[in-house]
């Protein structure tokens, strides 16, 4: 992404987050808008339909309506993206999103914790992982759990950038990569 299209993403999440801020619609917007990330990662044809040219502003409106209508979206939320159309806008929808969350977060003192785990933990275990990583960062945790059996046992943590690897296939290939340099 163009650093052009994230300083327009970011003023328009920044904008929509001072409008919610404003209306005191934070839960109900977060809501809206992580139903519509959703609707988005289902959805190629949808994704492809916000950035094609060849779409009418008022088509653009209408669809974009439609699929806020679908989700039970607040007014907030389908002026926001009514505007969006208006402007031919909607193709910054998955950035605006992601800044809004990530400005949200900040205020809350959240912080978004991906977990990646052989097999589905149990709650003793999610409640544990929790409770250390609060401790950790003093900060609200939440937790974005997933499993993926490559990984053989063990976990994968990522918080923003960085990654704490403890997962059996992750200690397998650091311990390959030591024995291939020592050879």
């Amino acid at each position: 992404m163009s650093s052009d299209v994230n300083l327009i993403a970011a003023r328009y999440a920044r904008a929509l987050f001072n409008m919610a801020t404003e209306k005191k619609q934070h839960d109900a917007l977060k809501k809206d808008l992580l139903a519509l990330k959703g609707v988005l990662a289902k959805s190629p044809e949808l994704r492809k339909f916000l950035v094609n040219p060849v779409i009418s502003r008022t088509q653009s409106e209408k669809a974009m309506n439609a699929v806020l209508a679908a989700i039970n979206a607040s007014p907030l939320t389908q002026q926001f993206f009514a505007l969006l159309a208006r402007r031919r806008r909607l193709e910054i929808t998955p950035a605006i999103i992601e800044k809004y969350l990530a400005q949200l977060a900040q205020m809350r003192n959240e912080l978004v914790v991906h977990v990646v785990s052989a097999s589905s933990l149990g709650k003793k275990q999610v409640e544990f992982l929790s409770d250390v990583l609060e401790g950790v960062t003093r900060k609200k945790v939440d937790l974005k759990l997933s499993e993926n059996s490559e990984l053989i046992g063990g976990v994968q943590i990522r918080i923003g950038s960085q990654m704490l690897d403890s997962s059996v296939s992750g200690k397998l290939a650091r311990l390959r990569l030591a024995l291939s340099k020592a050879a």
